[in-house]
Protein backbone atom coordinates (compact mmCIF):
# COMPACT_ATOMS: atom_id res chain seq x y z
CA UNK A 1 0.00 0.00 0.00
CA UNK A 2 3.00 2.52 0.72
CA UNK A 3 4.12 1.92 -2.84
CA UNK A 4 1.08 2.63 -4.09
CA UNK A 5 1.28 5.99 -2.06
CA UNK A 6 4.29 6.70 -3.30
CA UNK A 7 4.22 5.78 -7.23
CA UNK A 8 0.81 8.04 -6.89
CA UNK A 9 2.81 11.12 -5.16
CA UNK A 10 5.62 10.26 -8.36
CA UNK A 11 2.92 10.48 -10.96
CA UNK A 12 1.29 13.81 -9.53
CA UNK A 13 4.60 15.39 -9.49
CA UNK A 14 5.21 14.58 -12.83
CA UNK A 15 2.15 15.57 -14.20
CA UNK A 16 2.75 18.97 -12.37
CA UNK A 17 6.19 19.18 -14.27
CA UNK A 18 4.43 18.33 -17.75
CA UNK A 19 1.68 21.30 -17.24
CA UNK A 20 4.54 23.98 -15.98
CA UNK A 21 6.42 22.98 -19.37
CA UNK A 22 3.30 22.79 -21.63
CA UNK A 23 1.18 25.47 -19.77
CA UNK A 24 -2.70 24.79 -18.51
CA UNK A 25 -4.47 24.94 -21.51
CA UNK A 26 -3.83 23.13 -24.84
CA UNK A 27 -5.73 23.65 -28.44
CA UNK A 28 -6.66 20.93 -30.56
CA UNK A 29 -4.58 21.05 -33.66
CA UNK A 30 -7.80 20.58 -36.32
CA UNK A 31 -9.89 23.08 -34.70
CA UNK A 32 -8.21 24.80 -32.85
CA UNK A 33 -10.45 24.57 -29.33
CA UNK A 34 -9.06 25.41 -26.21
CA UNK A 35 -9.06 23.05 -23.52
CA UNK A 36 -7.45 22.10 -19.75
CA UNK A 37 -4.59 20.02 -19.95
CA UNK A 38 -5.14 16.43 -19.41
CA UNK A 39 -2.29 16.49 -17.48
CA UNK A 40 -4.74 18.63 -14.39
CA UNK A 41 -6.67 15.57 -14.05
CA UNK A 42 -4.05 12.98 -14.02
CA UNK A 43 -2.61 15.49 -10.61
CA UNK A 44 -5.44 16.23 -9.18
CA UNK A 45 -6.40 12.16 -8.88
CA UNK A 46 -3.08 10.99 -7.90
CA UNK A 47 -2.56 13.61 -5.09
CA UNK A 48 -5.93 12.89 -3.53
CA UNK A 49 -4.73 8.95 -3.91
CA UNK A 50 -1.97 9.59 -2.33
CA UNK A 51 -3.41 11.23 0.34
CA UNK A 52 -6.28 8.69 1.10
CA UNK A 53 -3.29 5.81 1.25
CA UNK A 54 -1.08 7.80 3.32
CA UNK A 55 -4.01 8.41 5.63
CA UNK A 56 -4.85 4.96 5.83
CA UNK A 57 -1.72 4.25 6.65
CA UNK A 58 -1.80 6.80 9.27
CA UNK A 59 1.13 8.58 7.64
CA UNK A 60 0.87 12.71 8.16
CA UNK A 61 2.41 14.78 5.70
CA UNK A 62 3.16 17.35 8.23
CA UNK A 63 5.37 19.36 4.97
CA UNK A 64 6.07 19.32 1.62
CA UNK A 65 8.78 21.79 0.70
CA UNK A 66 11.51 21.65 -2.32
CA UNK A 67 10.24 18.20 -3.37
CA UNK A 68 11.43 16.68 0.40
CA UNK A 69 8.53 15.10 2.32
CA UNK A 70 8.92 15.25 6.00
CA UNK A 71 6.46 12.78 7.83
CA UNK A 72 4.93 13.70 11.53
Amino acid sequence: MLQSGLEALDRAEEARKIIEREGMITTTGKSGASHVHPAIGIEKDSRSLSLKIFKALNIHMDHIWDGKMFLG
